[in-house]
Protein backbone atom coordinates (compact mmCIF):
# COMPACT_ATOMS: atom_id res chain seq x y z
CA UNK A 1 0.00 0.00 0.00
CA UNK A 2 1.30 3.72 -0.72
CA UNK A 3 2.12 5.85 2.12
CA UNK A 4 -0.43 8.32 2.92
CA UNK A 5 0.65 11.54 1.87
CA UNK A 6 -0.45 14.80 3.77
CA UNK A 7 -2.80 16.94 1.91
CA UNK A 8 -1.33 19.94 2.75
CA UNK A 9 1.39 18.93 -0.32
CA UNK A 10 -0.95 18.25 -2.82
CA UNK A 11 -1.56 21.00 -5.63
CA UNK A 12 -4.60 20.74 -7.74
CA UNK A 13 -3.66 18.86 -11.15
CA UNK A 14 -6.09 20.14 -13.10
CA UNK A 15 -4.62 23.99 -12.53
CA UNK A 16 -1.08 24.82 -13.85
CA UNK A 17 1.29 26.18 -11.10
CA UNK A 18 1.43 29.56 -10.17
CA UNK A 19 3.59 32.09 -12.75
CA UNK A 20 4.27 29.20 -14.78
CA UNK A 21 4.06 31.25 -18.24
CA UNK A 22 6.63 33.40 -16.35
CA UNK A 23 8.95 30.62 -15.61
CA UNK A 24 8.90 29.21 -18.91
CA UNK A 25 10.19 32.72 -20.93
CA UNK A 26 12.52 33.18 -18.22
CA UNK A 27 14.18 29.64 -18.99
CA UNK A 28 14.39 30.19 -22.61
CA UNK A 29 16.05 33.57 -21.96
CA UNK A 30 18.42 32.07 -19.55
CA UNK A 31 19.08 29.17 -21.70
CA UNK A 32 19.50 31.22 -25.25
CA UNK A 33 22.01 33.06 -23.25
CA UNK A 34 24.22 29.99 -22.69
CA UNK A 35 26.95 28.50 -24.89
CA UNK A 36 28.34 26.27 -22.56
CA UNK A 37 26.25 22.97 -20.85
CA UNK A 38 27.77 20.49 -18.80
CA UNK A 39 25.19 16.47 -18.73
CA UNK A 40 25.15 13.75 -17.01
CA UNK A 41 22.79 11.28 -16.77
CA UNK A 42 21.36 8.29 -14.07
CA UNK A 43 20.29 4.91 -14.61
CA UNK A 44 18.01 2.74 -12.98
CA UNK A 45 19.53 0.54 -10.46
CA UNK A 46 16.82 -2.69 -11.32
CA UNK A 47 16.07 -2.15 -15.03
CA UNK A 48 19.84 -0.80 -15.97
CA UNK A 49 17.43 1.63 -18.00
CA UNK A 50 18.13 5.40 -19.10
CA UNK A 51 15.78 7.00 -16.24
CA UNK A 52 17.22 10.92 -15.65
CA UNK A 53 19.11 13.64 -17.63
CA UNK A 54 20.62 16.74 -15.55
CA UNK A 55 21.62 19.40 -17.64
CA UNK A 56 23.65 22.41 -16.43
CA UNK A 57 24.20 25.56 -17.72
CA UNK A 58 27.26 27.61 -17.55
CA UNK A 59 26.39 31.12 -18.31
CA UNK A 60 28.74 34.25 -18.24
CA UNK A 61 27.39 35.21 -14.64
CA UNK A 62 25.52 33.27 -12.26
CA UNK A 63 22.94 32.31 -11.31
CA UNK A 64 23.24 29.74 -13.23
CA UNK A 65 20.49 26.35 -13.76
CA UNK A 66 20.06 21.95 -13.45
CA UNK A 67 17.32 21.05 -15.29
CA UNK A 68 16.06 17.33 -14.30
CA UNK A 69 14.49 15.55 -17.19
CA UNK A 70 12.40 12.30 -16.48
CA UNK A 71 12.65 9.91 -18.82
CA UNK A 72 9.96 7.80 -17.49
CA UNK A 73 6.96 10.80 -16.79
CA UNK A 74 7.65 12.98 -20.25
CA UNK A 75 4.12 14.13 -20.70
CA UNK A 76 2.18 12.42 -23.76
CA UNK A 77 3.61 13.87 -27.26
CA UNK A 78 0.78 15.11 -28.53
CA UNK A 79 0.53 17.93 -25.59
CA UNK A 80 1.78 21.34 -25.56
CA UNK A 81 4.19 20.78 -22.13
CA UNK A 82 5.91 17.83 -24.02
CA UNK A 83 6.32 20.51 -27.18
CA UNK A 84 7.89 22.97 -24.49
CA UNK A 85 10.16 20.38 -23.13
CA UNK A 86 11.41 19.58 -26.50
CA UNK A 87 12.05 22.88 -27.61
CA UNK A 88 13.77 23.63 -24.53
CA UNK A 89 16.39 20.32 -25.09
CA UNK A 90 16.54 21.60 -29.16
CA UNK A 91 18.22 25.14 -27.66
CA UNK A 92 20.81 23.65 -25.23
CA UNK A 93 21.59 20.64 -28.27
CA UNK A 94 21.87 23.52 -31.12
CA UNK A 95 25.07 23.66 -33.19
CA UNK A 96 27.46 25.91 -31.81
CA UNK A 97 26.90 24.84 -28.56
CA UNK A 98 29.35 23.05 -26.29
CA UNK A 99 28.34 20.48 -23.86
CA UNK A 100 30.98 19.48 -20.70
CA UNK A 101 30.26 15.51 -19.72
CA UNK A 102 32.41 12.85 -17.49
CA UNK A 103 32.33 9.92 -19.63
CA UNK A 104 29.96 11.02 -23.05
CA UNK A 105 30.65 13.38 -25.56
CA UNK A 106 30.53 16.42 -26.88
CA UNK A 107 33.61 17.17 -24.57
CA UNK A 108 34.83 13.81 -22.48
CA UNK A 109 36.18 16.23 -19.58
CA UNK A 110 37.29 12.62 -18.10
CA UNK A 111 39.92 11.70 -20.41
CA UNK A 112 41.16 15.34 -20.55
CA UNK A 113 41.89 14.93 -16.27
CA UNK A 114 43.75 12.42 -16.27
CA UNK A 115 47.04 14.30 -17.85
CA UNK A 116 46.13 17.09 -15.94
CA UNK A 117 46.51 15.80 -12.40
CA UNK A 118 49.09 13.76 -13.29
CA UNK A 119 51.33 16.67 -14.14
CA UNK A 120 49.48 18.75 -11.50
CA UNK A 121 49.42 16.91 -8.25
CA UNK A 122 52.17 16.90 -5.62
CA UNK A 123 53.73 13.37 -4.74
CA UNK A 124 53.56 12.25 -1.17
CA UNK A 125 56.47 12.44 0.94
CA UNK A 126 56.67 8.82 1.20
CA UNK A 127 56.49 8.75 -2.40
CA UNK A 128 59.27 11.23 -3.35
CA UNK A 129 62.06 9.08 -1.55
CA UNK A 130 61.93 6.14 -3.62
CA UNK A 131 60.47 7.66 -6.93
CA UNK A 132 62.80 7.68 -9.93
CA UNK A 133 62.54 7.95 -13.70
CA UNK A 134 63.16 4.45 -14.18
CA UNK A 135 60.21 4.10 -11.84
CA UNK A 136 57.69 6.33 -13.42
CA UNK A 137 54.70 4.12 -13.55
CA UNK A 138 55.54 2.55 -10.07
CA UNK A 139 53.89 5.48 -8.01
CA UNK A 140 51.50 4.82 -5.31
CA UNK A 141 50.12 8.25 -4.48
CA UNK A 142 48.57 8.92 -7.09
CA UNK A 143 45.47 6.76 -8.56
CA UNK A 144 46.33 5.06 -12.01
CA UNK A 145 49.52 7.16 -12.92
CA UNK A 146 51.03 5.82 -15.95
CA UNK A 147 48.26 3.50 -16.75
CA UNK A 148 45.11 3.44 -19.06
CA UNK A 149 42.66 3.39 -16.31
CA UNK A 150 40.97 6.67 -16.22
CA UNK A 151 39.50 8.72 -13.01
CA UNK A 152 36.07 8.47 -11.43
CA UNK A 153 34.57 11.32 -10.82
CA UNK A 154 34.30 10.89 -7.09
CA UNK A 155 38.34 10.46 -7.02
CA UNK A 156 38.33 13.76 -9.18
CA UNK A 157 36.69 15.58 -6.83
CA UNK A 158 38.59 13.92 -3.92
CA UNK A 159 42.12 14.11 -4.96
CA UNK A 160 41.67 17.75 -6.48
CA UNK A 161 39.40 19.70 -3.82
CA UNK A 162 39.30 17.40 -1.07
CA UNK A 163 35.60 16.94 -0.79
CA UNK A 164 33.23 13.88 -1.04
CA UNK A 165 30.74 12.63 -3.62
CA UNK A 166 28.69 10.13 -2.27
CA UNK A 167 27.59 7.76 -5.24
CA UNK A 168 25.85 4.85 -3.28
CA UNK A 169 22.95 7.36 -4.45
CA UNK A 170 23.50 5.55 -7.68
CA UNK A 171 21.91 2.56 -6.26
CA UNK A 172 18.38 4.22 -5.56
CA UNK A 173 14.87 3.86 -7.98
CA UNK A 174 15.90 6.94 -10.25
CA UNK A 175 12.50 5.49 -12.20
CA UNK A 176 10.31 6.97 -9.37
CA UNK A 177 8.94 10.08 -9.34
CA UNK A 178 11.06 12.93 -8.19
CA UNK A 179 8.68 15.59 -7.61
CA UNK A 180 7.84 16.06 -4.11
CA UNK A 181 4.56 16.83 -4.27
CA UNK A 182 3.44 13.41 -5.86
CA UNK A 183 6.38 11.10 -5.06
CA UNK A 184 5.96 8.31 -3.02
CA UNK A 185 9.77 8.08 -1.77
CA UNK A 186 10.11 8.74 1.89
CA UNK A 187 11.24 12.06 1.71
CA UNK A 188 14.57 11.67 3.30
CA UNK A 189 15.61 9.60 0.27
CA UNK A 190 13.82 11.90 -2.22
CA UNK A 191 15.81 14.79 -1.17
CA UNK A 192 19.17 12.76 -1.02
CA UNK A 193 18.20 11.75 -4.42
CA UNK A 194 17.66 15.42 -5.56
CA UNK A 195 21.05 16.72 -3.69
CA UNK A 196 23.00 14.25 -5.23
CA UNK A 197 21.84 14.55 -9.08
CA UNK A 198 22.83 18.16 -8.69
CA UNK A 199 26.00 17.63 -7.53
CA UNK A 200 26.92 15.36 -9.37
CA UNK A 201 26.12 17.29 -12.59
CA UNK A 202 27.82 20.21 -11.12
CA UNK A 203 31.50 18.58 -10.34
CA UNK A 204 32.15 18.69 -14.45
CA UNK A 205 31.32 22.59 -14.50
CA UNK A 206 33.47 22.78 -11.70
CA UNK A 207 36.20 21.36 -13.05
CA UNK A 208 35.98 21.78 -16.42
CA UNK A 209 38.22 25.53 -16.61
CA UNK A 210 41.39 24.42 -14.15
CA UNK A 211 41.34 21.42 -16.77
CA UNK A 212 41.17 22.99 -19.78
CA UNK A 213 42.94 26.08 -18.61
CA UNK A 214 45.56 23.73 -17.04
CA UNK A 215 45.54 25.67 -13.66
CA UNK A 216 47.19 24.59 -10.71
CA UNK A 217 45.59 23.54 -7.45
CA UNK A 218 46.32 26.79 -5.97
CA UNK A 219 44.48 28.79 -8.48
CA UNK A 220 41.84 25.99 -7.78
CA UNK A 221 41.45 26.17 -4.17
CA UNK A 222 41.38 30.08 -4.42
CA UNK A 223 38.60 30.39 -7.29
CA UNK A 224 35.45 31.62 -6.10
CA UNK A 225 32.03 29.71 -7.34
CA UNK A 226 31.27 32.66 -9.43
CA UNK A 227 34.53 31.88 -11.22
CA UNK A 228 34.04 28.15 -11.47
CA UNK A 229 30.62 27.68 -13.17
CA UNK A 230 30.59 30.57 -14.92
CA UNK A 231 31.81 31.12 -18.76
CA UNK A 232 34.84 33.79 -19.23
CA UNK A 233 33.27 36.58 -21.63
CA UNK A 234 36.67 35.67 -24.07
CA UNK A 235 35.56 32.14 -24.49
CA UNK A 236 31.80 33.32 -25.31
CA UNK A 237 33.10 35.59 -27.53
CA UNK A 238 35.05 32.88 -29.48
CA UNK A 239 31.70 30.77 -30.00
CA UNK A 240 29.73 31.53 -33.22
CA UNK A 241 25.89 31.91 -33.13
CA UNK A 242 23.90 29.59 -35.14
CA UNK A 243 23.08 31.28 -38.65
CA UNK A 244 19.41 31.55 -40.05
CA UNK A 245 20.39 28.97 -42.66
CA UNK A 246 20.78 26.65 -39.48
CA UNK A 247 17.50 27.43 -38.34
CA UNK A 248 14.57 24.78 -39.14
CA UNK A 249 11.87 26.25 -39.49
CA UNK A 250 9.42 23.47 -38.15
CA UNK A 251 11.31 23.65 -34.97
CA UNK A 252 8.85 24.57 -32.45
CA UNK A 253 8.82 27.56 -31.18
CA UNK A 254 9.02 28.47 -27.69
CA UNK A 255 6.75 31.65 -27.22
CA UNK A 256 3.67 32.57 -25.59
CA UNK A 257 1.37 30.34 -27.58
CA UNK A 258 3.41 27.13 -25.29
CA UNK A 259 2.31 28.30 -22.16
CA UNK A 260 1.20 25.26 -20.66
CA UNK A 261 -2.01 24.81 -18.66
CA UNK A 262 -1.96 20.56 -18.32
CA UNK A 263 -2.26 18.05 -15.76
CA UNK A 264 1.26 17.03 -16.26
CA UNK A 265 2.79 20.20 -15.72
CA UNK A 266 4.77 19.72 -12.75
CA UNK A 267 7.02 17.19 -14.69
CA UNK A 268 10.06 19.45 -15.66
CA UNK A 269 9.61 22.89 -14.65
CA UNK A 270 9.19 21.75 -10.76
CA UNK A 271 12.76 19.87 -11.15
CA UNK A 272 14.27 23.59 -12.35
CA UNK A 273 16.94 24.66 -9.57
CA UNK A 274 18.86 27.93 -9.44
CA UNK A 275 21.97 27.87 -8.20
CA UNK A 276 22.37 31.25 -5.76
CA UNK A 277 25.77 33.12 -6.39
CA UNK A 278 26.88 33.16 -2.80
CA UNK A 279 29.90 31.23 -1.72
CA UNK A 280 28.04 28.35 0.02
CA UNK A 281 29.56 24.57 0.06
CA UNK A 282 28.71 22.51 -2.79
CA UNK A 283 30.02 19.42 -2.02
CA UNK A 284 29.72 17.58 1.46
CA UNK A 285 31.74 15.80 3.74
CA UNK A 286 35.47 16.60 3.79
CA UNK A 287 37.73 14.26 3.82
CA UNK A 288 40.54 13.87 5.85
CA UNK A 289 44.05 15.30 4.98
CA UNK A 290 46.01 12.10 4.71
CA UNK A 291 44.00 11.55 1.84
CA UNK A 292 46.91 10.50 -0.50
CA UNK A 293 48.15 7.97 1.73
CA UNK A 294 50.85 6.05 -0.05
CA UNK A 295 49.13 1.93 -0.55
CA UNK A 296 52.20 0.69 1.81
CA UNK A 297 50.78 2.78 5.09
CA UNK A 298 47.27 1.70 4.15
CA UNK A 299 48.40 -1.61 4.19
CA UNK A 300 49.81 -0.85 7.32
CA UNK A 301 47.16 0.79 8.79
CA UNK A 302 44.80 -1.78 8.01
CA UNK A 303 47.19 -4.45 9.19
CA UNK A 304 47.48 -2.78 12.88
CA UNK A 305 43.51 -1.77 12.57
CA UNK A 306 42.29 -5.39 12.13
CA UNK A 307 45.11 -6.75 15.05
CA UNK A 308 43.28 -4.42 17.26
CA UNK A 309 39.83 -6.09 16.58
CA UNK A 310 40.74 -9.42 16.53
CA UNK A 311 41.57 -8.97 19.80
CA UNK A 312 38.15 -8.08 21.10
CA UNK A 313 36.92 -10.99 19.10
CA UNK A 314 36.43 -13.42 21.59
CA UNK A 315 36.43 -10.99 25.05
CA UNK A 316 33.02 -12.82 25.46
CA UNK A 317 32.44 -16.68 24.98
CA UNK A 318 30.90 -19.37 25.46
CA UNK A 319 32.20 -23.26 25.21
CA UNK A 320 30.07 -26.06 24.06
CA UNK A 321 31.25 -29.46 23.59
CA UNK A 322 30.31 -30.36 19.80
CA UNK A 323 29.97 -33.89 18.03
CA UNK A 324 32.91 -33.42 14.98
CA UNK A 325 29.90 -34.07 11.90
CA UNK A 326 28.06 -30.53 12.99
CA UNK A 327 28.73 -28.20 10.15
CA UNK A 328 28.54 -24.29 10.68
CA UNK A 329 25.26 -24.35 8.81
CA UNK A 330 23.46 -26.63 11.39
CA UNK A 331 25.53 -24.62 13.95
CA UNK A 332 23.99 -21.34 13.05
CA UNK A 333 20.42 -22.55 12.47
CA UNK A 334 20.50 -23.62 15.84
CA UNK A 335 21.97 -20.59 17.45
CA UNK A 336 19.24 -18.98 15.54
CA UNK A 337 16.13 -20.90 16.85
CA UNK A 338 17.36 -20.06 20.36
CA UNK A 339 17.78 -16.35 19.42
CA UNK A 340 21.74 -16.29 20.33
CA UNK A 341 22.79 -13.42 18.75
CA UNK A 342 26.72 -13.94 18.46
CA UNK A 343 29.75 -12.59 16.83
CA UNK A 344 31.81 -15.39 15.52
CA UNK A 345 31.75 -19.07 16.01
CA UNK A 346 34.63 -21.12 15.59
CA UNK A 347 34.93 -24.95 15.83
CA UNK A 348 38.15 -25.53 18.55
CA UNK A 349 40.03 -29.10 17.48
CA UNK A 350 36.49 -30.52 15.64
CA UNK A 351 35.74 -31.01 19.81
CA UNK A 352 35.08 -27.14 21.14
CA UNK A 353 32.49 -25.20 19.65
CA UNK A 354 33.61 -21.73 20.72
CA UNK A 355 30.61 -18.86 20.62
CA UNK A 356 31.60 -15.48 20.78
CA UNK A 357 29.15 -12.81 22.53
CA UNK A 358 29.26 -9.40 22.04
CA UNK A 359 28.82 -8.38 26.33
CA UNK A 360 29.43 -9.83 29.49
CA UNK A 361 25.89 -9.61 30.10
CA UNK A 362 24.58 -11.38 26.82
CA UNK A 363 27.39 -14.43 27.81
CA UNK A 364 25.04 -14.31 31.27
CA UNK A 365 22.04 -14.77 29.52
CA UNK A 366 22.99 -17.01 26.67
CA UNK A 367 24.84 -19.58 28.99
CA UNK A 368 21.62 -20.47 30.37
CA UNK A 369 19.59 -20.83 27.41
CA UNK A 370 22.27 -23.07 25.56
CA UNK A 371 21.84 -26.35 26.96
CA UNK A 372 25.50 -28.23 27.54
CA UNK A 373 24.42 -31.37 25.54
CA UNK A 374 22.93 -29.26 22.38
CA UNK A 375 25.65 -30.37 20.20
CA UNK A 376 25.82 -33.96 20.87
CA UNK A 377 26.40 -36.75 18.81
CA UNK A 378 22.66 -38.20 20.51
CA UNK A 379 21.31 -34.62 19.12
CA UNK A 380 23.06 -34.48 15.59
CA UNK A 381 20.93 -37.61 14.58
CA UNK A 382 17.80 -36.27 15.97
CA UNK A 383 18.12 -33.09 13.83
Amino acid sequence: MLPTVPSTRLRDPTKPPPNLSEKIQLNVQHIKNCRLFSIDTESDCFTRELALIQIHTIPIELPSMIILIELHHLPSTDTLLFKAIYALVQLIFKSGNTLYSWVLNDIDLQKKFKPWIERTLPHSEECKSGHYESQRYSCTCIPHFGTNEFWSLQNAIRYTCNQFLDKSQTKNPWEQLLDPLYSTLPSSTLNNMIYYAIYDCLVVPYLHRPVLESWNLDQLKQSTIDLLLTTPPSIFDQLEDISDDDIDDNEPQTNDELIIYDSDSNVLFNRITELSSSSTQIFSTKVKSHACRSCQSRTKRNKKRNLTRRSFRYKYVIRRSIYYKYSMYLIKTILHKLNIHFTHIIKHDKTTLIIGIKSKELREQYDKNIPLNIFDRHHYYRN
